[in-house]
């Protein structure tokens, strides 16, 4: 097994590493088999959680390394790279701040005497991880472990050494011991021999199910604990009465995001005959233009596939399909240009005759189907041979709900509406993710909380937009393809900001975007459970977002102490849905904010003419 990295976009190998031989694995076995006996592992874990606190700050502070060595190793875009580095900051504090309360021991009724069950480490544990999320893998394993005080000997992928590497130093420099965490560069064989020695308790992988299959197979040989992390084969369905915009970017950025190469991303696309036609074309569309280059350019939202191997099985995959009476509407082969690029691909008319129909698809591939009703919906769905996480469309809250998530056989469910994301996370789901808290909690734990964050950012967003006191005239352009300018402001500097935005998304000058906006500026959308964050961020969402839009109309606009806010609406489709969409800039012309509010066409006009009726009242009392 070669370990290097051989950067996918320019197909260039950088460097390469050697294995570690058998003796430096013995070493690193015996180094943290003797950190489990000593204080470190037994002693209360305030010292261990202290550790976990000073990581996440180290993880913060090193996001834009972690992200650029990302970009070079697997082809992660360097925003999506730095909301990686993001969450995993987050997973460490997390268990900084939980882990006591996570693993405080739990009274057991009993009719002999007092009974509790405690929880304690019980040895050394083997993390085999993927290359797809190089740092979050690994953190969800590591930050859990050094919790509860069982020392991690990892093995990452081969094509992600350094990223690897990198992990291990920055929990050193976080003051872990040695032996708490270690990377080795070994071979699979030599994973299975460590998990043959007695001082090794446990195994923890997420991969292929070939490769699931093997170390399962040994850890069952040899009696001791496992988690298996494989495939996935994800549902996003889309209902009749869903928000059609909202839909179409959610269904892109759940399917182009880290090239598709995600296990629970979405892949089969499940729409009713209601909606059918107008999403295909608007996602198709959004599909065939999605920003495909190099993952170091902060306007990238797709990369290239993380390798040659992946590439060359993905384009397989695609081209049996196809033989197999699979229709392509976009993309379906690899672009004339360097790189281990794969275009953005629509599958339609995928029978369940079609090998394509079972399989799961890692990479910008997305498969279209259309159904009559609800329970077409749930038949398709639960036709798979994998778990599956589903993401509901629907207008109406109680339907996916009640009429789908409850009927299903198994997996997560998230569903979204106008306002803001809800999970429904299946009960013995729960229950197995509680299962892990004995040996290491699985950050998924969290799940059940991200719900919320949907609220949270409109109550955050509305405490943070300036005062309504301006002039309520509505400037609506009937012009299509084309964008109105905004209504002029009193104040220079402002002006001067609003003129620029205005450039800029005309233009389509997003190079000029960063030096508008402040560092940490963010982007909420009720679809997503937390906002882009900084400026590589926004530009990649406003390349996507502006190739969906077919018309951008400003509604009104707000100024107040804390700066100006410019209301505007987007149609995607021919006379289908507008969205409601504010940018917001402070009082010293940079821009802070962009959210996304989005609404069916009738909800804007009824909004509009209510926001003027009460602006005019207010006027007239003297009041505005």
């Amino acid at each position: 097994m070669a370990y290097r990295t051989l950067n996918p976009f320019t197909e260039q190998t950088i460097r390469t590493f050697a294995e570690h031989s058998d003796a430096d694995v013995e070493t690193a076995l015996a180094t943290a088999h003797a950190l489990f006996q000593s204080p470190w592992s037994r002693e209360e874990r305030g010292r261990r959680l202290a550790v976990l606190g000073r990581l996440a700050d180290v993880l913060s502070a090193n996001r834009d390394l972690l992200a650029r060595t990302m970009a070079e190793e697997m082809g992660k875009p360097l925003a999506q790279g730095q909301m990686e580095a993001d969450l995993c900051a987050g997973i460490a504090r997390y268990y900084a701040d939980h882990a006591e309360t996570i693993l405080a021991p739990e009274p057991v009724a009993s009719d002999v005497g007092e009974g509790w069950v405690e929880f304690h480490p019980v040895g050394v544990l083997v993390a085999v991880e993927p290359w797809n999320f190089p740092i979050y893998q690994l953190v969800r394993v590591v930050a859990p472990a050094i919790a509860v005080g069982n020392p991690v000997l990892y093995k990452h992928a081969s094509i992600v050494p350094q990223c690897a590497a990198l992990f291990e130093d920055l929990v050193r420099q976080a003051g872990a011991p040695e032996g708490a965490v270690t990377n080795l560069y070994i071979s699979a064989a030599k994973v299975a021999e460590l998990i043959g020695d007695d001082r090794v308790q446990g195994v923890a992988l997420t991969g292929s199910e070939g490769a699931g299959s093997k170390v399962a197979a040994r850890a069952g040989e040899m009696l001791k604990k496992a988690t298996m992390e494989l495939g996935g084969s994800d549902v996003f369905v889309v209902l009749d009465d869903a928000d059609l915009a909202a839909a179409v970017q959610g269904g892109i950025f759940g399917r182009l995001g880290n090239a598709g190469q995600i296990c629970t991303g979405a892949k089969r696309f499940i729409v009713q005959r209601g909606i059918a036609e107008a999403f295909t074309e608007a996602f198709v569309g959004a599909m065939a233009g999605a920003p495909m280059g190099d993952p170091l350019d902060p306007q990238t939202l797709l990369g290239p596939l993380a390798s040659r191997e992946g590439l060359e099985g993905l384009a397989a995959q695609v081209e049996e399909a196809v033989r197999h009476g699979a229709k392509v509407l976009t993309g379906g082969k690899r672009p004339d240009r360097p790189g281990f690029f794969y275009e953005p691909t629509v599958l339609t008319d995928v029978s369940p005759s079609n090998p394509a129909f079972y399989q799961e698809f890692f990479g910008p591939v997305a498969q279209l189907f259309v159904v009559e009703d609800d329970d077409e919906v749930v038949a398709l769905a639960n036709n798979s041979i994998r778990p599956r996480r589903h993401n509901l469309c629907a207008e109406h809250r109680p339907r996916p709900r009640a009429r789908l998530a409850d009927r299903d056989r198994d997996g997560v469910h998230q569903h979204t509406d106008n306002f803001a994301p809800r999970i429904a996370l299946r009960r013995h789901q729960a229950l197995r993710l509680r299962a892990r808290t004995r040996h290491g909690r699985d950050h998924g734990v969290r799940e059940p909380q991200a719900g919320r964050s949907g609220q949270r950012l409109k109550r955050r967003a509305g405490a943070r937009l300036p005062a309504l006191n301006l002039d309520p005239k509505t400037r609506i352009s009937d012009m299509t393809n084309k964008i109105s300018p905004p209504a002029a402001a009193t104040d220079a500097t402002t002006e001067q900001a609003v003129q620029e935005w205005h450039r800029i998304v005309t233009q389509r000058d997003w190079d000029a975007l960063p030096a508008l906006v402040v560092d940490d500026v963010t982007y909420h959308n009720p679809a997503q459970f937390a906002p882009y964050r900084g400026k590589e961020a926004l530009v990649g969402v406003l390349r996507l977002v502006f190739s969906i839009f077919e018309d951008f109309q400003y509604l009104r606009r707000f100024d107040g102490p804390e700066g100006t806010a410019l209301e505007f609406t987007a149609r995607v489709g021919a006379d289908t849905l507008f969205g409601i969409d504010l940018v917001r800039f402070d009082s010293a012309g940079k821009m802070v904010d962009l959210i996304v509010m989005l609404r069916p066409v009738d909800v804007v006009a009824k909004l509009g003419a209510e926001a003027a009726r009460r602006i005019a009242e207010a006027s007239d009392a003297g009041t505005a």
